[in-house]
């Protein structure tokens, strides 16, 4: 009867220490994921201000529709950077909800 105490103790340790290990192995993911959310914001920023800087710049030059495409250009990246933020933010509250599950077992 001992032994079995003995097997079910070493097996709860093993347990708890896989879910500390995947606690930290998550919260690595969590810091590099919000590093990343940081990144698209200021991308996001910057691309918009860009789009909004050639549309200025179309008023001001003439023959220049070129400037209208770079602002279609550049508003289509902000999209796509919006796009990849929203899949991060979804990531980091996975991330988050999964964290949390470690930390209670």
């Amino acid at each position: 009867m001992s032994s079995g105490l003995i097997y079910v103790y070493i097996m709860n340790k093993r347990l708890r220490e896989s879910y500390q290990q995947k606690a930290e192995e998550t919260s690595k993911l969590l810091v590099s994921l919000r590093n990343r959310s940081r990144v698209f914001i200021l991308s996001e920023i910057g691309s918009f201000l860009v789009a909004i800087g050639f549309v200025v710049l179309y008023t001001l030059i003439d023959n220049a529709a070129w400037t209208l495409l770079c602002a279609l250009a550049a508003l289509l990246f902000y999209l796509y950077i919006r796009r990849r933020d929203v899949l991060n933010d979804r990531k980091i509250k996975t991330a988050e909800a999964l964290l949390r599950v470690y930390q209670s077992e």
